[in-house]
Parts: C-alpha cells; structure tokens; sequence
C-alpha cells in the first residue's frame, strides 16, 4: 500500500511487498530505476551506461545468468567507468538523484544475486538488505521524473501477481519489457544520439 504523508509523497508499506517473489521485488527496484531515466537522458554517455545497466539487470530477470560481478562492473569497474562516474563529487547535481537510484537498484539486485548463489558478498554489498527498496523509493519520490500513480499501480499489479511462499523464494523468470507492457508503462528505449 502506498499512502501521502508528511515525510514523503510516497510511502510503501514493505510487509505486504515482501510476500512477494525475490525477482518481483528485483523488477519493482528496477522499475523505480527506469522512471527516472528520463533524468539523465541528456548526458549521452551516463545516460548509455545507465541503459546498459538497466539492460544486464533486466537480463538477471529473465534468469539469463547476467552475474553480480557483472552488474557491479557497469556501476564503476576497475578502470574507473561506469554509471557511478557520473555523479557529481562537489556539487550536486539534478542528475544525481537518477543516477543514485539507478544504482541502487542494480545494487538491490547485485546483493540478491550473490545471496542466491551462495556467494560471498562484496564489501561495497556487505550493508545491503530489502531497507535498500525503501530508501530508492523515497529517493525517486525527490525527483521530478517520479510518478506516484504508476508506482502504486505498479506496486498493486507486483502483489497481485508475483505472490511467494516465503521471502526467500526467487520465483520465475520475469520479462521486464512485457511486465511494464501490462501494467501500462512503455519499457524504455534508448534515443538515437
């Protein structure tokens, strides 16, 4: 349930979307992420990135093998490039609420990656839990891309259809794009530049 008040435009009540399957909530991470897309669709480079970002998550939905070694690569990898370059050290910018949400939402995914592989978690992952959701979520809420009614829509149609017998369960392959097909919200696609 999302509900107005005095600490933010949009608030989700997390018991009810933790009954939901692990690639559910991975998906909501990710839909919350493409929403403000439009936020950084005027640096070329950062806005590439992010759609390849975006793209390799979608990938990990559809139970495509995409690793969280990858994933975390495309958020700054050992050359320093990635999405994570991007944001600004000094002086914020309006394009770091995008980008800072965009990478959340790949690191959401990253640590439920590891933990179902069994893996050992990645220091930059190590404080990581489903707290990551809420804070994107309220992150989102600050920007001018945000969209309250589709979040609840989108939050409502997750419920619905993606219930888990435990918080645990990974559920099955999720296709982004026909996902966001069904609940009404266009998947994105990168502009000609």
């Amino acid at each position: 349930m999302i509900r107005s008040d005095a600490e933010g435009p949009a608030v989700i009540d997390f018991n009810s979307f933790v009954g939901t399957t692990i690639r559910a909530r991975c998906a909501f991470a990710l839909f919350i992420a493409d929403l403000l897309l439009d936020g950084v669709s005027n640096e070329v480079e950062g806005y590439r990135e992010a759609r390849s970002a975006l793209e390799a998550a979608s990938a990990w939905l559809r139970g495509e093998g995409v690793g969280g070694d990858a994933l975390g690569d495309l958020l700054m990898n050992q050359h320093d490039e990635g999405l994570f370059v991007h944001l600004s050290i000094h002086t914020p910018r309006e394009t770091d609420t995008a980008y800072n949400v965009l990478g959340a939402a790949i690191s959401y995914i990253r640590w439920h990656e590891y933990r179902q592989r069994g893996s050992a978690m990645p220091e930059d992952l190590e404080l990581a839990s489903e707290s990551l959701l809420q804070w994107m979520l309220d992150e989102a809420a600050t920007s001018a891309q945000f969209d309250a009614g589709r979040v609840r829509l989108a939050h409502e149609r997750f419920i619905e259809r993606y219930p888990a017998r435990g918080p645990e369960e990974l559920g099955a392959p999720i296709d982004f794009d026909v996902l966001c097909d069904e609940i009404g919200y266009p998947a994105r696609h990168p502009p000609e530049f």
